[in-house]
């Protein structure tokens, strides 16, 4: 096999061809018949996954509503058992995982109050500054010394994580008012049936 120069060395240019041009591949017989069933299939999918998160929405929120509701009078379950008839149950799952709106932490602060802190942990994040290995006088510079001028080098990024619990523990430290306001900012991972 050729290598990639003696490629470029002997090609002989090619006539361009027009922008929406596409080289065709001819499939035989039997591969054909494969791809019109593939086709099928995921025309199939489509039509089946629209009509299953159409089925699923309002029992979800169903079950949402019960879980929230449990929850706010005292008793508090990440997962139920539902029955759908006599041999089929299913179990509805809500995660304790939620994504926090880290540009809304000044209002989630102000929805917590002095809870803030029980039901969020900060990270730091500690990553080098690109352009201290794009600059040889810097790279040279941190090889050499890191000690007193660590700012120098890094930056510093503060993220903040809901605690473990936390779906749990905001329902009882925050008024029911407030869990409103929170879950525009805290989103718990959609729940599901298993």
């Amino acid at each position: 096999m050729a290598d990639l120069n003696s490629l470029l060395e002997n090609a002989t240019p090619k006539v361009k061809k027009a922008k929406n041009e596409k080289p065709i591949i001819e499939l035989p017989k039997k591969l054909k018949e494969s791809l019109k069933l593939f086709l099928k299939w995921k025309k199939e999918e489509k039509v089946a996954a629209g009509e299953k998160k159409a089925a699923e929405a309002p029992v979800l929120e169903f079950c949402i509503k019960k879980y929230q509701e449990d929850a706010l009078a005292g008793n508090f379950n990440s997962s139920y058992l539902v029955p759908v008839d006599e041999n089929t149950k299913v179990n509805f799952i809500c995660t304790d995982k939620f994504s926090v709106a880290q540009d809304q932490i000044s209002e989630i602060k102000t929805i917590c109050g002095d809870d803030f802190d029980k039901l969020f942990d900060k990270n730091v994040n500690v990553f080098l500054k690109p352009e201290v290995l794009s600059t040889p006088e810097l790279k040279e510079e941190i090889t050499a010394i890191l000690g007193d001028k660590f700012s120098k080098f890094f930056a510093s990024e503060v993220h903040y994580s809901t605690k473990p619990d936390f779906d749990e523990n905001y329902m009882e430290i925050l008024s029911v008012k407030k869990q409103k306001e929170m879950r525009k900012f805290a989103v718990q991972s959609k729940p599901y049936f298993k």
